[in-house]
């Protein structure tokens, strides 16, 4: 096999006859001015592309490219490392690196050839030990600066060098006018090489590990399998858009399609890459460009076709050694497969399901058969009939009986929220079939299709709640994106080679890998975590995920898998938690065991783990979130603080991968969930852990909100504060310090989104007694309140100026005074707004701390008089200072005069304390304000048993306030401390 595999490779170079062999890598012309070499030793950067991201900075990526820019600053050693932008980047001086590193990681490999002596060979071995280091430096040097590119921005980049300087967008496809002309041809050369040199690494990694005497350590052969994962994804080997389209026009107008191996497929490829004749050109620019401009656009085509020959190749021999490791790992040939090796499959495979389009159709049919036949437990069919009753609006007439359950709810209540099986409705309908799940146990899951379409029409419809993508923008989509739709079918084994048996594949082989993808779940997901990364790397804009291959039925069978791991998840932490015998979720699966497997199952907690891990790829797509989440909330237990801490993790996780940017008025990233998230089943659920009595719950949950606050927007926003309002009074008071400090922390810090000096809060002046305020305004020459601000917007000005916070001069107009638009000052009275129900609850505790003050203040006083009496005392006594050679007798020794005066005064200064301001004489304004408050809060329930709590924790708040309006006043802003999982 390894010998027809090269004879294989060898001829492809030769067996058309009409284009020449491929240069040696010593022989592409490289750019003289500008050597770029590789310096492992040095102390210089290892690569000269290192991705960082500045939260100063916009959202672009920054990349470092600390050898460009020494040379372009014309300093050849000791530059300092500058950071520059994509746009920046000099791409013809690195882009020409990738053919010197895949020449250097290739050449140990191909001198370390079979030797005919048994001496040779012993030397070829040793010399193959000797240079394995060597061999792994190169390849994970060429790893390393392929997965520096690898990030969709930057491919954009490399596509708009390869298009011309001047190229308006990447996927226009224009061709180059006279002028760029010469430029172009550079940039044409440096494609083709980077093109060339990719394949020729991928063919060398294909034979290596096909060569089972070749000694390819596990770190290498990673290396490998990350190597070709990148290749096969790279901007070099996309379709282009206009050709595409032009030539699948042509088709219904003109003759038949070709049939054989690559005419008909590398059309696309050819004339819409940069190295496409510009037969769109004028005459004039034709005869002006001369007749080398020609001949070189000719020897691009044939270049172009001999690529894309060799592509399809390598991508069919790379899926045929898939497919044959995981028949021998089925047919018992082979102990195991690594974790890595599983994502190199599932990657291959979701790659060939782009890309060749008779694995589509194999894994499509495939998947569908194996979900008709699966008892998917779990399921909670009465919600979503239930959804189906509350969101369709053709549903029948109610009746009189049913009138009542159709008012409006309460955003408390659970039953008002979206069950996880009402929001599979969205993806419900694949290629005229409505995708459904048994309901009962006797029911045939064969059923045919128009009976199931009838019954479920108004539970299943997603044309009922969720707006589907038009018909314009799906088929602009799949015109633009022709690398995920227009993939030819091509047979390799009709070319006149003889080695026609290497990617034949037997029935056994085939159907080994199909039941890989659906019985195995851990591997279905990890295909559909590559399938959605593959879709948003290489889709022009934004995807419309509706209209990829098969995605309907592959999303929902997702969503599907998810809720069991999630309920499976459960039942490990249950079992571990009880410190019962362990489920058989904890061992690992016997090889055994492997044929009797259901569909899409889940045996090992390897397998549930490694799903959970997908599913930020799988949020891409970022409708899926309400569905995840969902998925996993049906499956928490919520009296279990480790299942709500795995729930509140995976939450974090998701939420940051899924959070969109907000363009905003401001300067600072914004980052918010998307609008497809409504949240309701969300809202209730953290109400009911905010309602449990587990402080390590409460914990849990006020955490989780206090690193993701920020996140939340709209009604999602509103309907937790609301819940938080309502649970004021138990989190405030709770017996549990650190409940009490968290819930401290979420409402100074995350509950409003301005500056807390500008809320004008009664209750920060009633704890703080003035003091913070008082000196900001004194500062700043700040008014107390907004009225005069609202005086000057209701003269029509659009902006008014505000005083400095930092103590400038007020008369600075440039320094002193920022400028406020209308639109924020709007923002500030909804802030406003929100927190005066805080304000209220707080009010009211410290209305009952004050009716309960009196007696207090009694013990208050007498405790100070004593303490005060006893620091006279002790002054009295004889002090020993600290530099007082003579000894001290054993009499004065143990009494605080025996002790240093900086002891005695830290004791005098901590004895020494003063009444809160809230507990003193406050003066009638203040008196009524309180009153009023209390009256707002009034139809909350106060715990008068957590009373006993009220004097620490409105002393614990006043603390952190002070702390707040300290570094207000220091900094100028405040940035909220961390506070992260117990």
């Amino acid at each position: 096999m390894v010998n027809k595999i090269k004879r294989f490779f060898k001829g492809i170079g030769k067996g058309g006859g009409q284009s020449p062999p491929p240069p040696p890598f010593s022989a592409f012309p490289m750019l003289a001015d500008n050597q770029m070499t590789h310096e492992r030793g040095g102390g210089t950067s290892a690569m000269p592309l290192m991705p960082f991201t500045s939260p100063s900075e916009s959202a672009m990526p920054v990349l470092m490219l600390p050898s460009t820019a020494a040379e372009a600053s014309g300093s050849g050693s000791g530059a300092d490392e500058v950071g520059l932008r994509i746009d920046a980047i000099r791409w013809g001086l690195l882009l020409p690196r990738i053919p010197r590193l895949v020449a250097e990681a290739t050449a140990a490999g191909v001198g370390a050839g079979p030797a005919n002596s048994p001496h040779s060979s012993r030397a070829a071995a040793a010399a193959a030990a000797s240079s394995a280091g060597d061999d792994n430096a190169e390849m994970a040097a060429l790893l390393e600066m392929l997965t520096q590119m690898a990030p969709k921005e930057i491919q954009a980049q490399i596509l708009g060098f390869y298009m011309g300087e001047g190229s308006t967008t990447a996927s226009s496809g224009n061709v180059w006018g006279l002028g760029g002309m010469n430029a172009s041809w550079e940039q044409r050369k440096v494609f083709r090489q980077c093109r060339r040199s990719l394949l020729l690494c991928w063919k060398y990694i294909v034979a290596q590990l096909n060569d089972e005497s070749a000694r390819v350590t596990s770190e290498l052969r990673e290396t490998y399998f990350q190597l070709v994962g990148l290749i096969a994804e790279r901007v070099e080997f996309n379709l282009s858009a206009d050709t595409s389209s032009s030539s699948s026009s042509g088709a219904r107008n003109g003759p038949s399609r070709r049939d054989n191996n690559s005419g008909h497929g590398g059309m696309g490829w050819i004339a819409g890459s940069p190295t496409a004749a510009p037969a769109a050109a004028p005459t004039s620019s034709l005869d002006a460009s001369g007749s080398s401009s020609s001949e070189a656009s000719s020897d691009d085509s044939v270049d172009g076709e001999r690529d894309l020959y060799l592509y399809r190749c390598l991508l069919v021999a790379t899926f045929k050694y898939v497919v044959e490791n995981v028949e021998g790992a089925k047919a018992r040939r082979r102990s195991w497969i690594t974790i890595a090796e599983l994502q190199f499959y599932a990657k291959m495979s979701a790659i060939c399901f782009f890309r060749v389009p008779v694995l589509q159709r194999m894994v499509i049919d495939q998947v569908y058969f194996t979900y008709r036949q699966k008892k998917w437990t779990n399921n909670a069919t009465a919600g979503g009939s239930e959804d189906a009753s509350t969101s369709s609006p053709n549903n029948a007439r109610p009746t009189p009986d049913s009138r009542s359950n159709n008012r409006r709810r309460s955003s408390s209540r659970l039953s008002s929220g979206v069950t996880f099986s009402g929001s599979l409705a969205r993806w419900s309908e694949f290629e005229g079939h409505t995708l459904s799940e048994p309901t009962n146990d006797g029911e045939d899951p064969a059923r045919d299709d128009a009976s199931a379409n009838d019954s479920n029409q108004s539970a299943a419809s997603p044309s009922n709640s969720y707006a589907q993508p038009s018909r314009a923008a799906v088929d602009k989509f799949k015109r633009t994106n022709p690398t995920l739709f227009r993939w030819s079918r091509y047979t390799p084994y009709l070319a006149p080679y003889t080695d026609t048996d290497v990617f034949r594949m037997n029935d056994a082989m085939r159907l080994s890998w199909l039941e890989k993808l659906s019985h195995d779940g851990e591997f279905f997901a990890l295909f559909m975590g590559y399938y959605a990364q593959h879709a948003d790397l290489c889709a022009v804009g934004e995807p419309v995920w509706n209209c990829l291959p098969g995605y309907p039925l592959l999303v929902r069978v997702s969503l599907l898998v998810l809720k069991e791991a999630s309920w499976s998840k459960w039942l490990y932490i249950r079992d571990n938690t009880a410190h019962s015998t362990p489920s058989i979720l904890l061992n690992s699966p016997s090889p055994a065991a492997d044929d009797e497997r259901a569909p899409f199952e889940l045996k090992s907690i390897r397998g549930v783990r490694a799903l959970m891990a997908t599913v930020p790829q799988w949020l891409r797509n970022r409708e899926l979130l309400e569905s995840c989440t969902l998925a996993v909330f049906e499956c928490t237990n919520v009296l279990n603080a480790r299942s709500v801490g795995f729930c509140l993790a995976k939450f974090e996780e998701w939420f940051s991968v899924a959070a969109v940017l907000v363009a905003g008025e401001t300067e600072q990233l914004v980052y918010r969930l998307p609008r497809a998230f409504a949240g309701q089943t969300f809202a209730i659920g953290i109400r009911l852990m905010l309602s449990s009595d587990s402080f390590e719950t409460l914990n849990l949950a006020l955490q989780f909100l206090y690193n993701r606050m920020d996140y939340f927007d709209g009604e999602l926003r509103q309907n937790i504060l609301k819940v938080l309002v309502q649970r004021h009074m138990s989190l405030f008071l709770h017996w549990n310090a650190d409940v009490r400090s968290n819930y401290h922390h979420l409402l100074v810090y995350k509950i409003t989104r301005v500056n807390r000096f500008f809320l004008d809060s009664p209750i920060d002046h009633l704890l703080l007694g003035r003091h913070a305020v008082m000196h900001l305004e004194s500062a700043g020459g700040v008014s107390d309140g907004y009225h005069d601000f609202d005086d000057h917007l209701s003269g029509g000005a659009a902006t008014a100026s505000y005083g400095n916070l930092g103590g400038g001069d007020s008369h600075d107009n440039s320094g002193g005074q920022f400028q406020i638009t209308a639109a924020e000052f709007s923002a500030l009275r909804t802030e406003q707004a929100l927190w005066r129900a805080f304000d209220a609850c707080i009010g009211a505790i410290c209305v009952q701390e004050r009716r309960n003050a009196k007696e207090g203040n009694r013990r208050y006083q007498y405790e100070i008089q004593c303490a005060r009496s006893r620091a006279v005392a002790f002054q009295r006594l004889n002090r020993k200072v600290a530099d007082d050679p003579t000894p001290s007798s054993s009499v004065n020794e143990g009494l605080p005069g025996g002790k240093p005066w900086l002891e005695l005064d830290l004791l005098d200064e901590e004895l020494h304390r003063e009444p809160p301001y809230y507990l003193r004489y406050l003066p009638a304004e203040e008196v009524s304000s309180i009153d009023e408050l209390r009256r707002l809060a009034s139809t909350l329930r106060y715990p008068q048993e957590l009373q006993v709590y009220a004097s620490s924790s409105l002393r614990h708040y006043s603390d952190l306030l002070k702390k707040y309006y300290r570094e207000l006043r220091k900094n100028k802003f405040v940035e909220a401390p961390p506070l992260g999982f117990m």
